[in-house]
């Protein structure tokens, strides 16, 4: 037992008693005190493993990293206040630029539909020429069947009623010539009268086709005229 040295207590016993000395009313003397206490640390924990860490080295080291880091904390910090200037500073310029393509745009989409506007006006007008072209022409039909049709049809019932009213008078005239030679001749009397008759139910016949014709040329040209302005007015609700 008397070859052995004696041990080193210094590292076990060191800051145990340092931490029962503090007086807590002297805080002076608590940071002389921890200061100690690290150097009394870095010397135990050098002579423990015999000085193969270098505790001040890692310690300057560290300290470097972190200044680095501190140090590209600002730049980024820098660069991110450069960043949201730039972008503060543009912001007007952009939005300026943004309205100006907003509005080209605008003008081309307005130069656009007035283009395809006016070509729907432009259809639209050879669609209401056409139908007035088509209103004239029923116009110039109903004037025709006014004026020149009715006029040829009354004098063609006109004709009709006089030659009527002179066969009637001659009816009359026989009749009463007949009246006289009644009793010498009633078979000639009733041969002409049933003659007198016929002739006159076939021109009433006459004159009822000529009116069915007319009604149906009419109703005929009519029907194609309608049925073309049917036509334009469906062409006409496709642009309504």
């Amino acid at each position: 037992m008397s070859g052995k040295e004696p041990r080193d207590t210094s590292y076990r016993s060191s800051p145990l008693l340092l931490s029962d000395s503090l007086d807590e009313s002297d805080r002076n003397d608590e940071n002389v005190s921890r200061l100690c206490l690290t150097s009394s640390y870095d010397g135990a924990i050098e002579r423990a493993l015999g000085g193969g860490i270098p505790v001040n080295q890692i310690q300057q080291e560290f300290i470097s990293a972190a200044e680095k880091y501190i140090k590209d904390m600002e730049l980024l910090t820098l660069k991110e206040r450069s960043l949201l200037m730039e972008i503060k500073e543009s912001l007007p310029r952009e939005a300026k630029r943004a309205l100006c393509m907003v509005k080209d745009s605008m003008q081309q989409m307005h130069a656009k539909y007035a283009k395809h506007l006016d070509e729907k006006l432009n259809e639209l007008t050879a669609v209401l020429t056409r139908v007035e072209h088509l209103h004239e022409e029923i116009i110039e039909f109903k004037q025709w069947e006014d004026e020149d049709g009715e006029s040829k049809m009354d004098s063609f019932l006109q004709e009709a009623m006089e030659k009527k009213l002179k066969i009637e008078s001659i009816i009359e005239e026989t009749i009463s010539e007949l009246n006289q030679k009644r009793q010498n001749d009633e078979r000639l009397f009733s041969e002409f009268s049933e003659s007198i008759n016929q002739q006159v139910r076939y021109s009433i016949q006459i004159i009822e086709c000529c009116l069915q014709k007319s009604d149906i040329r009419r109703k005929n040209l009519l029907d194609a005229k309608l049925s073309e302005l049917k036509i334009v007015l469906r062409e006409l609700k496709k642009y309504a």
